[in-house]
C-alpha cells in the first residue's frame, strides 16, 4: 500500500454565466496549480498528489472521465483488493463538478461505474484462475443530512432519522449504521442500478450557484469478503471502501438564500450546517494527515482523493 492519504484536483471549464472580468486564471504545471485571481492579480500556488485539466477538450493535456480514473482508481482497487479499508471524498464547492466526477451522466461515467466494473472483472478473473476462490460484494448507500438525521438510500420507505445506531466493528476496522440496507450483488450492472436509485432519491435544491445543489452527503459503502486457500490454509480477506459524495459549500451571500422568504431562509439554513459541517470533516481529516506524518498507526487505512 502507498501513502495513506493523497489529495487530488480537477479544473472544470468556465460556467457560461461567469463574465470574463470575474473569471479566475487557472493553469497547471505537473502537480503544482497557479491561481490568478481577476480582481487583485495576485497568484497562489498549490501542490496536489493529482492535478486534472479539464478546462478544455480541444487541448491534448486535457483530462476526461477516463484520464481521471486511470489516475486515481486503479490505486484504491489494488488497495481494496488486498484487504485493506479505502475511502473516496469529492469535496468542493456547489456546481464545480464532484457528482460529475464521482459518478458522471450514463454516456460518459465517472469513478465509481468505472472502478466498480474493474472491481467484478478482477474478481472473475481471479476466479478462472482459482477454483476455490470465494467472493462476496457487499453495498449499502447512506444520505447524511447536515443535521444529524440518516437516510437509507436502498430502502424506498425510508425517512431522515436521528436514531440511527452508527457502530464500529473493532475486529474488522471499520464503521457502519446498524439498521441500514445491505444489499448482496453479483456483478456491475446490479450494484451501479441500486446506487442509481438511491442518487435519484437524494435531496436536491435549486441555488444560485447551483440549479441542482445537493444538500447532503452520500456515502456508498463496499464490503468485499474474499475467501482463497494458501498452501493448504483458508485465508479471508475482508475490506471495506467509501465512496463519499459531499454537499457543496457555498459562501452564503452566493446562495441567494438572503431574501426574506420561507424558501430563500431554509436555503440559507442548510448552507450554513453543510459548510460547518464540511469544515469539521476538514479538521478531522487534518489529524489523520498530521497522525500519518508522525507514523501513528490505525485499524485498516488507505485513501484517495479526487
Amino acid at each position: 500500500m502507498g501513502e495513506r492519504l493523497k489529495v487530488g484536483i480537477r479544473i472544470r471549464p468556465h460556467l457560461a454565466e461567469q463574465s470574463e472580468s470575474h473569471k479566475p486564471q487557472l493553469h497547471i504545471l505537473n502537480k503544482d496549480v497557479y491561481f490568478k485571481d481577476p480582481a487583485t492579480q495576485n497568484v497562489d500556488t498549490r501542490s496536489f498528489d493529482y492535478a486534472f485539466d479539464s478546462q478544455d477538450e480541444t487541448q491534448d493535456k486535457y483530462a476526461s472521465q477516463a484520464v481521471v480514473y486511470d489516475a486515481v482508481g486503479p490505486g484504491i482497487l489494488d488497495n481494496f483488493m488486498q484487504g485493506f479499508h479505502c475511502s473516496l471524498f469529492t469535496y468542493g464547492q456547489t456546481g464545480s463538478g464532484k457528482t460529475h466526477t464521482i459518478t458522471g451522466p450514463q454516456d460518459n461515467p465517472g469513478i465509481v461505474p468505472r472502478l466498480v466494473t474493474d472491481l467484478f472483472e478482477r474478481l472473475e478473473k481471479r476466479k478462472q484462475k482459482e477454483s476455490d476462490f470465494k467472493w462476496e460484494v457487499q453495498v449499502s448507500m447512506l444520505e447524511v443530512y447536515s443535521n444529524e438525521r440518516l437516510k437509507d438510500l436502498l430502502d424506498k420507505n425510508s425517512q431522515p432519522i436521528r436514531n440511527m445506531r452508527i457502530q464500529q466493528d473493532k475486529e474488522l476496522g471499520y464503521t457502519y449504521v446498524k439498521e441500514m440496507t445491505r444489499k448482496s450483488v453479483k456483478d456491475a450492472h446490479q450494484l451501479l442500478g441500486y446506487v442509481n436509485a438511491g442518487n435519484a432519491d437524494r435531496l436536491v435544491a435549486s441555488t444560485k450557484l447551483n440549479v441542482n445543489s445537493s444538500r447532503t452527503h452520500t456515502i456508498v459503502q463496499l464490503t468485499l469478503s474474499q475467501e482463497s486457500t494458501l498452501v493448504g490454509r483458508k485465508q479471508i480477506l475482508f475490506s471495506v471502501m467509501n465512496l463519499v459524495d459531499l454537499a457543496g459549500s457555498e459562501r452564503v451571500r452566493r446562495t441567494g438564500s438572503l431574501s426574506n422568504t420561507p424558501e430563500a431562509n431554509l436555503r440559507l439554513q442548510e448552507a450554513v450546517a453543510v459548510n460547518q459541517s464540511l469544515s469539521n470533516l476538514v479538521l478531522c481529516i487534518q489529524r489523520l494527515a498530521d497522525a500519518g506524518s508522525h507514523k501513528t498507526s490505525s485499524p485498516g487505512g488507505g485513501g484517495g482523493g479526487g
